[in-house]
């Protein structure tokens, strides 16, 4: 949640004054959570593990995060990024997973595992 996403930003700008990090002078967590997520993806792109994250696991990722978090969950999306909570994260994919697929049926448990680690991915 926040508090996740504001140790990365603490993290990121520990490395960039060792000089071993990406500048992100311009991420700002008043940004919607999706713009954020985007951000993320066109200027960063860099993994847990500090390797450059494929082409095609970004496009995957990001249709994945449009559709049911920029398309199925819109004021989560538009929340900005300081105001994220656990609680609304938790709400989110309990949500997804019980009525995430268009017709209102429970979304694959595979579906919903692969936006936890996205998005859980992202925050960290």
């Amino acid at each position: 949640g926040r508090r996740e996403a504001e140790n990365w930003v603490l993290l990121m700008e520990a490395k960039k004054l060792e000089g071993r990090g990406e500048d992100i002078a311009g991420r700002d967590s008043s940004q919607p959570l999706i713009e954020w997520i985007r951000e993320f993806y066109r200027d960063f792109r860099v993994g847990r593990k500090g390797n450059l994250i494929a082409p095609r696991t970004v496009q995957e990722d990001l249709a994945i995060v449009e559709l049911y978090l920029g398309k199925r969950a819109p004021v989560l999306a538009g929340t900005p990024l300081r105001k994220v909570t656990t609680g609304a994260l938790a709400t989110f994919f309990r949500e997804i997973a019980e009525r995430g697929n268009r017709d209102g049926q429970p979304l694959a448990q595979a579906t919903v595992q692969r936006l936890y680690r996205v998005l859980c991915s992202r925050l960290s």
